[in-house]
């Protein structure tokens, strides 16, 4: 690919240095013939030949992401994912003992209607003292 006069292009964005770029020509894999606009290093001299990352139409493109970004993504993905699922897991399980501490609860209260009243020595009404 070779280069026309260097410029420079404001960053995308605000807080950004701006970019330098350079009007390039370069052809394709079926010979046909591109020109863009495209970064460039800032000391790209007029009619210097550059490397440029193209995509399957030969249009310019960014380069492929190296392999420790690949890993980092691939980490990120495992890690998140094994979050959401402990979550998950962790509600599930949070959910269930709910249930099992009210069905608990309410066992607990209607056997401990039948024992209060001879544990504590009162009767209530309706009930006999067990002498008779």
């Amino acid at each position: 690919m070779t280069v026309g006069e260097t410029t420079y292009r404001a960053g995308p964005e605000p807080s950004t240095r701006p970019v330098p770029v350079a009007p390039a020509t370069w052809r394709d894999t079926l010979h046909r013939v591109h020109k863009e606009t495209v970064p460039v290093p800032a000391t790209t001299r007029n009619g210097e030949t550059i490397r440029l990352w193209v995509d399957d139409q030969g249009n310019a493109s960014t380069a492929p992401p190296g392999t420790a970004l690949i890993a980092l993504n691939a980490i990120s993905l495992g890690a998140g994912t094994s979050a959401v699922i402990a979550l998950a897991a962790g509600a599930v399980i949070y959910a269930r003992l709910r249930i099992v501490d009210a069905r608990s609860a309410q066992a607990w209260e209607s056997e401990w209607e039948s024992v209060e009243p001879r544990w504590s020595g009162r009767l209530r009404p309706g009930q006999g003292s067990g002498d008779e």
